[in-house]
C-alpha cells in the first residue's frame, strides 16, 4: 500500500481577525481547518512504508544540519487556478534564504530516495475557493486582493520539519503528520 506523503512545517495560527475581515466571502470560501494549517516543502510522492523509512533517514540527515528560524506573514495573495481549486494564501517574509536553501537541498537528496519530489514555494494556504465559473472565481479573488488587508500577526518560530500523509475523504482533505524532524536550537552567544 502506497501512501500520499509531502513534507511540510505544521503551524498553530491564530487566524480569527483574518476571518472576520473576509467573513463577507464565507459562502464562496471553504476555510482550512486550524489543524490542518501548515506551510508546504516538497511533495513526496506515493511511498510505500518502507520508503517512508528511507526518505525519513534522509530528511533527517539534512534537516540535522539546520538551526531554528523564523518566518513572518507578509501579505494575503489570492492564486487562481483554472483547472484546480483556487487559494487565499499567506505570503511570508523572514528568514526565506534559510527555508530555501534547505529546501533545495532536500529536493536534491530527496530525488534519489522518493517517488517524484516536488518543491513548492513556501506560503500558508487559509482557505480555497469553492467552485464556480472562471469568471465568478476571478472577481472574487479580484474583490479579496482589493481589501488590501494589511496582516498584523506574530512571527512564526520554525523549530521543526514534518511529514505529513494526505488523507481524502468524500468532501474534504486532511493531513495526518507521521514524524517531526526537529531543527537545532540557536545557541545565544553571550560575550562580555
Amino acid at each position: 500500500m502506497t501512501r500520499r506523503i509531502f513534507l511540510g512545517i505544521g503551524l498553530k495560527l491564530e487566524l480569527n481577525d483574518l476571518r472576520a475581515k473576509l467573513s463577507s466571502f464565507n459562502k464562496s470560501l471553504n476555510w482550512i481547518p486550524d489543524e490542518n494549517l501548515n506551510i508546504p516543502l516538497n511533495y513526496l510522492g506515493r511511498l510505500a512504508h518502507q520508503d517512508i523509512n528511507e526518505v525519513g533517514k534522509t530528511i533527517k540527515t539534512i534537516v540535522d544540519k539546520y538551526s531554528q528560524f523564523t518566518l513572518k506573514p507578509l501579505n494575503l495573495q489570492t492564486l487562481y487556478k483554472k483547472h484546480e481549486e483556487s487559494m487565499i494564501n499567506i505570503e511570508l517574509d523572514g528568514d526565506l534564504n534559510v527555508l530555501m536553501e534547505m529546501q533545495k537541498e532536500l529536493t536534491l537528496n530527496l530525488d534519489e530516495v522518493a517517488a517524484q519530489p516536488k518543491r513548492y514555494f513556501p506560503y500558508i494556504t487559509i482557505a480555497t475557493l469553492k467552485k464556480t465559473d472562471h469568471d465568478s472565481t476571478k472577481k472574487l479573488l479580484s474583490q479579496v486582493n482589493d481589501l488590501n488587508i494589511k496582516l498584523n500577526m506574530d512571527d512564526i518560530l520554525v523549530t521543526k520539519v514534518s511529514t505529513f500523509e494526505t488523507l481524502f475523504y468524500k468532501d474534504s482533505v486532511t493531513y495526518h503528520k507521521l514524524r517531526d524532524f526537529t531543527l537545532r536550537s540557536q545557541v545565544v552567544s553571550l560575550q562580555n
